[in-house]
């Protein structure tokens, strides 16, 4: 009889969780499952973590070194549920997590347009669960207002050629 229960509770809170959101009745935390889509500020930090991290190499770069608006934004981790990055394991028993992250390769292959992912995911408590909408590619998800060739330029030489060839029409 108790586990009938407790899987018809089970049932209705996993239900409730996905539409409207619902406290657990347990620990009384609040509990949704979010869709969240892969946006602009997310793919501007993949390329920040491109550059910061040795390119290719793919260094592990510590998120203290982030530009004001990606601190801000607080997003460039959430690239993990699309497997984008992953987090360097921490070895300090001090602290909770490293601080230090680097892209996939999944994430490189991305950055570098050699790749697509889903627009979105759906995710509870931190963990992904699936995926959602269409695919997309790197250009695309920045949107129509940044220059993907100009922020993947790694100096102001290749911006003037990138801006000059793209002038061109090639």
């Amino acid at each position: 009889m108790e586990t009938t229960n407790l899987v018809e509770l089970r049932r209705k809170f996993i239900q409730r969780i996905k539409e409207d959101g619902t406290h657990c009745p347990v620990c009384d935390r609040y509990a949704k499952i979010y869709r969240r889509k892969l946006n602009s500020t997310m793919v501007r930090g993949l390329i920040w973590l491109y550059h910061e991290g040795g390119k290719s190499q793919q260094l592990y770069v510590n998120f203290s070194k982030m530009p004001p608006f990606l601190l801000k934004s607080n997003q460039l981790a959430s690239n993990r549920w699309w497997n984008l990055v992953e987090r360097k394991p921490n070895d300090d028993p001090k602290v909770k997590h490293s601080g230090m992250w680097r892209l996939t390769i999944l994430g490189l292959n991305f950055v570098r347009g050699f790749a697509t992912v889903r627009t979105h995911i759906w995710h509870y408590n931190s963990e992904a669960l699936g995926f959602d909408g269409g695919y997309t590619d790197i250009e695309t998800a920045l949107g129509k207002h940044f220059n993907y060739a100009e922020m993947m330029a790694e100096s102001l030489h290749d911006r003037v050629n990138t801006s000059f060839t793209m002038a061109a029409g090639r």
